[in-house]
């Protein structure tokens, strides 16, 4: 059996909180070929952070840097990488114990019976969410196949933001060739690496179970850089439309057409206008998509009116 070792990295700003529980989950991982590192990226907690690593001194890697945000700190981790895998690890968030060993078994699966590069393979995993106390508020249902088209892991991740950036198992070399990641982005810049790798590509491999807990707290960069957040969305929607449009196997309106939609139910107008636009550049039947919003709000009326006269029939008929 193949049994690389992984380098599990942890960018930590400011992790008085929740750094521990993230090593000591990091430390009972079942899968033993192993290294923690732990980058400090120039926290401000009166040297709490570090008092937190050098307990775990003789089990993990400790760096301190200056203060950049998580995209150099996982770049500064992946240059003093021994591992052949890295695996990231925020240091708010957790693994369940069987986290690496799983995916390793099925990193060998994939090897075995579809005779890759092995340095191609990118695999991913569900995550659940915890607040504060580490009780679990949030199982999201599995909406991926074990063997999805690149296409489909694009549509599916922008509609439901399923690829968690803690659930990857990816290949130092992959990491290398695409640059690691992108240190001008602030909040979204696990999205961005992941879909250079698909566009570039390499093979996603879904592992069909719940491995990690991501946490949801008031602190973390998602409320903290909201405004910035919107605006990198934005900005990434029309990357990644620009980046399918320069590729023939995107030639068909569709994916446009979805895209934008997404983009625009979120609030992203620039990118919604943009992907529409694409979509029309392919010839779209615009009648078909007139036919089809109207159809799309008759469903949306008709569930609404068939709720509403349910409730009345309840509240009158049954007491």
């Amino acid at each position: 059996m193949y049994q690389p070792k992984v380098s599990i990295i942890i960018p930590v700003y400011n992790g008085r909180d929740y750094l521990t529980q993230s090593i000591e989950s990091a430390l009972k991982q079942t899968y033993r070929n192993f290294e923690i590192i732990v980058i400090n990226d120039g926290s401000t907690d009166d040297g709490e952070t570090k008092k937190i690593a050098e307990k775990y001194k003789d089990r993990i890697k400790y760096f301190h840097k200056e203060n950049g945000g998580v995209s150099t700190a996982l770049n500064y981790g992946i240059s003093k990488m021994g591992g052949e895998f890295f695996s990231w690890l925020s240091h708010d968030d957790l693994y369940h114990p069987e986290k690496l060993e799983e995916q390793i078994k099925y990193l060998n699966k994939v090897i075995l019976n579809n005779a890759i590069e092995v340095s191609k393979a990118v695999l991913y995993c569900d995550t659940e969410y915890i607040n504060d106390k580490s009780e679990v508020i949030l199982r999201l249902k599995p909406i991926a196949k074990e063997f999805e088209s690149t296409r489909n892991i694009i549509v599916k991740n922008l509609k439901n933001n399923r690829l968690g950036g803690c659930s990857f198992l990816v290949h130092k070399n992959a990491l290398l060739e695409m640059k690691g990641f992108n240190e001008s982005i602030k909040t979204v810049s696990d999205y961005d690496l992941w879909y250079r790798l698909l566009l570039n590509n390499y093979q996603f491999f879904y592992v069909p179970k719940t491995l990690v807990q991501g946490r949801m707290h008031k602190n973390q960069v998602t409320y903290r850089m909201s405004e910035i957040g919107y605006r990198e969305f934005d900005e990434f929607h029309i990357w990644l439309l620009n980046s399918l449009d320069k590729k023939t196997e995107f030639n068909d309106y569709n994916i446009y057409y979805k895209i934008a939609c997404y983009a625009r139910q979120r609030g992203y107008n620039k990118s919604a206008k943009y992907g529409f636009k694409l979509m029309k550049k392919r010839s779209a039947s615009l009648k078909y998509y007139s036919l089809k919003s109207i159809g799309i709000v008759y469903s949306d009326f008709y569930k609404i009116a068939k709720n509403t006269s349910k409730k009345i029939y309840t509240k009158i008929f049954i007491k």
